[in-house]
């Protein structure tokens, strides 16, 4: 069961690929380039938080990590402002079997129905959503380098 789920993220994520649903998802994140950037790492976490719960947080990563970190450098900053939030939201998922494999394998066991899983899964969701995006403000500069308003030559 646990490699059908990380077998179909896989192909979901080549399926967003070549029908061009990442394309226009990528083109529906250029609306957010007016945004404040805190408001900006909020939906970006709540969005990929969310969606993990859908597809795999691979599948979810391989698609958004591109779009944020060109939306990043399009707001005038740093790409790890987005990508870390949204690379570490992407394993933040608790709702429901498909989401994460440590969810799969406790889903299999067969002593969990997706009831049991999907409430206090949504409490932790927004719990991490919160943590995800003050964090990125508070450590980022200590772990990752992140100025707020620099884009690094490296991202140029």
């Amino acid at each position: 069961d646990i490699i059908l789920l990380l077998g179909g993220g896989y192909a979901l994520a080549f399926g967003f690929t070549t029908s061009g649903l990442s394309d226009w998802i990528a083109t529906s994140f250029e609306s957010f380039s007016g945004l404040n950037v805190v408001l900006v790492v909020f939906l970006v976490c709540t969005i990929t938080t969310f969606l993990t719960e859908l597809t795999s947080n691979t599948a979810v990563s391989s698609i958004f990590l591109p779009i944020v970190g060109t939306l990043a450098v399009t707001l005038g900053q740093n790409p790890l402002l987005l990508m870390v939030p949204c690379t570490i939201s992407s394993s933040m998922a608790f709702m429901f079997p498909v989401a994460t494999p440590p969810n799969a394998i406790a889903f299999t066991s067969g002593m969990l129905k997706v009831e049991d899983m999907a409430k206090p899964g949504f409490l932790f969701n927004l719990a991490a959503v919160v943590v995800m995006s003050v964090f990125i403000f508070i450590a980022g500069e200590f772990f990752f380098g992140i100025e707020l308003g620099v884009v690094p030559s490296w991202a140029m």
